[in-house]
């Protein structure tokens, strides 16, 4: 069969219709569900998949849009490396074998089970799926990290690698391949539930829906998910932020039950997700830590100084990746081992921190005007703007498990909160450099519109809204843009304001000719026009 191709479908907005093409696995054989689904592909392209840079890279531009260019683009970075793809085959897996129990073409008639009884009965035995092998619970997962590590961020772009929702127009189903909720910080059964059914209803295109009745009960809560999950043959749950769950709320017992149902008997593959708290939490419960396999932890990436020398080329590659996005009139190229040892101690790996570091050295050499990222900056910005992680950089330091533990989150709003207060005062920096250059440029252009005939107030916010636009322009240059915008505004009736009314001799002709205006403007804004 062709390789699979997802069309654009009308029944539900963002969905795709199912076309189906043989696995090559002999227990995914005949499995819809499955045939869907695309091929995870080779590393490299899966990687490439996953990854996401910025399209270029400013250097010319004034300061505040730099700045501002810089934060966006290299907060919406994503750098793949083989622990991503690690996680897809993971992932990819899980789906998979929690669709295997879920053909909905094996559909058993009373005359198969009838027929397979008497086979049995006479010695032979009818095939695996016609008997219900195939139908145990699949395992829970569960992945730990540090925060900060990208947990989060990955497992979305990995399932970004899936159209979320497919519709098998031949069989009459609708498929959603994953759900991605977080766990309530309150432990709440029924916040976990609107949860669930928030994001069912975000990948329905249907955010009114109310599944929930005001007092609803356990059983009919977890009824609902369970009718669910089979109507809309929903692959995945995953449910991040697992280390809020508390064991001593007065629902933590009925979150476990609920829980361990939903993988009993909805046959669903739910992945938890957390910190390493989170991993406590599951080991401290038998009845949900025995169903659930454990992911490679997610741990910070290594450095230099560590043994594992592959540990040591992800850091190289990450930190060289990113080291290449410098917004900066002078960028440091290549990366320098000193800097990338610095950049290592300050983050200890940990991507977040990593790239927020990088992110305010950056802003700091465009506010200083010095251009440039050295050691030093690295540094001070460390010791002045990241206070907040000090005690959590230490703890990662001394490798202390016990200490390490003691830090369940990291500060991240406090360090968002240094970043936009440095872009703040890089933008207002940037308002009293242009005001300053701009008062001679301002003045002369004003004192040749006023000739002209237009009122002061009027031409003063257009000649200043133009050069803040084209700051590098001579005057010259700059008054036949500033008569086209006030031209233009008089046109389309933005403004109310109207010119002075003068005589002929003194208004400028409806067509301005440059050319033949030079020596009157020279005269006007003096002979030096640069």
């Amino acid at each position: 069969m062709e390789q699979m191709e997802l069309m654009m479908t009308s029944k539900i907005e963002g969905s795709v219709t199912a076309v189906y093409k043989e696995t090559d696995v002999p227990s995914y054989e005949g499995n819809p569900l499955i045939e869907c689904l695309p091929n995870l592909g080779e590393i490299k392209e899966v990687l490439d998949k996953l990854s996401c840079y910025p399209s270029s890279v400013l250097r010319s531009s004034p300061a505040h849009t730099r700045a501002a260019e810089m934060i966006a683009e290299i907060s919406n970075m994503f750098i793949a490396l083989p622990q991503h793809y690690e996680l897809a085959e993971f992932i990819d897996s899980k789906i998979k074998q929690g669709y295997i129990s879920r053909n909905p073409r094996l559909k058993l008639s009373a005359q198969m089970l009838q027929s397979n009884y008497e086979d049995m009965l006479n010695g032979s035995v009818p095939p695996a799926n016609q008997i219900g092998c195939n139908y145990k619970a699949p395992v829970a997962a569960a992945i730990y990290g540090p925060p900060g590590t990208g947990k989060s961020i990955s497992e979305q772009r990995v399932l970004s690698l899936y159209p979320q929702v497919i519709v098998h127009d031949t069989l009459g189903i609708t498929q959603i391949t994953y759900l991605y909720i977080n766990f309530p910080h309150n432990s709440s059964l029924k916040v976990l539930c609107k949860n669930f059914f928030d994001a069912l209803n975000i990948a329905l295109k249907k955010p009114d829906t109310v599944w929930l009745e005001r007092r609803e009960s356990v059983e009919s809560m977890l009824a609902k998910i369970q009718s669910v999950v089979v109507r809309f043959n929903i692959g995945i749950l995953i449910i991040d932020e697992f280390q809020s769950w508390r064991s001593k709320t007065k629902d933590s017992d009925l979150v476990i039950g609920f829980l361990v149902s939903l993988i009993n008997t909805v046959k669903l593959p739910v992945v938890f997700s957390g910190t390493p708290a989170a991993k406590g939490r599951l080991e401290s419960n038998l009845a949900l830590a025995r169903r659930v396999i454990g992911f490679d932890e997610w741990d910070p990436l290594k450095t230099q100084s560590d043994s594992d020398s592959e540990s040591k080329q992800l850091w190289a590659y990450f930190s060289q990746k990113l080291w290449q996005y410098q917004y900066l009139n002078r960028p440091s190229v290549p990366l320098s081992p000193e800097i990338s040892d610095v950049w290592f101690d300050c983050s200890q790996g940990i991507l977040d921190i990593a790239i927020k570091l990088y992110i305010q050295v950056q802003l700091r050499a465009i506010k200083s005007q010095k251009e440039e990222i050295s050691v030093e900056l690295f540094h001070r910005v460390y010791q002045d703007d990241f206070k907040p992680i000090h005690s959590i950089m230490n703890a990662l330091r001394s490798k202390n498990p016990e200490l390490i533990a003691e830090y369940a989150d990291l500060p991240h709003q406090q360090i968002v909160l240094k970043i936009a207060s440095l872009n703040k005062s890089i933008i207002e920096s940037n308002k009293a450099s242009v005001i300053e250059t701009m008062e001679p440029v301002v003045q002369a252009l004003l004192d040749c519109l006023i000739q002209f005939g237009y009122e002061k107030k009027v031409a003063q916010p257009a000649v200043e809204a133009v050069f803040s636009e084209h700051p590098s322009l001579n005057k010259k240059s700059l008054l036949p843009l500033v008569i086209k915008l006030l031209d233009d505004a008089d046109k389309n009736d933005i403004t109310s304001s109207k010119r002075v009314k003068k005589s002929k001799k003194q208004c400028i002709p409806p067509q301005f000719d440059e050319t033949s205006q030079s020596n009157h403007f020279s005269k006007l804004v003096g002979e030096n026009t640069e």
